[in-house]
């Protein structure tokens, strides 16, 4: 996901967040302690962006490997977020 947020920064600037910003972000899931501290930014920076949603039972499951079709949606909500496509 950092690769994600990272190319959304250079596409948006100007999305840095403090990071009160990015715990109250990820307060509202129940596995975000369980997010490397290194990655928290970015997956802060792509939960405002609406670029990441979580699962569906309020956990963003940073432990699990991503299929390929969770792949396929975050590369498509980014898109779509920075307008790259309709």
């Amino acid at each position: 996901m950092a690769m994600i947020a990272r190319g959304y920064q250079l596409i948006k600037p100007g999305h840095a967040m403090s990071e009160t910003e990015i715990n109250r972000l990820l307060a509202g899931y129940e596995d975000a302690s369980q997010v490397a501290r290194w990655a928290k930014p970015s997956v802060a920076i792509l939960l405002s962006a609406d670029i990441v949603q979580g699962s569906g039972d309020k956990g963003l499951t940073p432990k699990s490997t991503m299929t390929r079709a969770e792949t396929v949606a975050l590369m498509q909500r980014l898109l779509q977020v920075t307008h790259l496509i309709d």
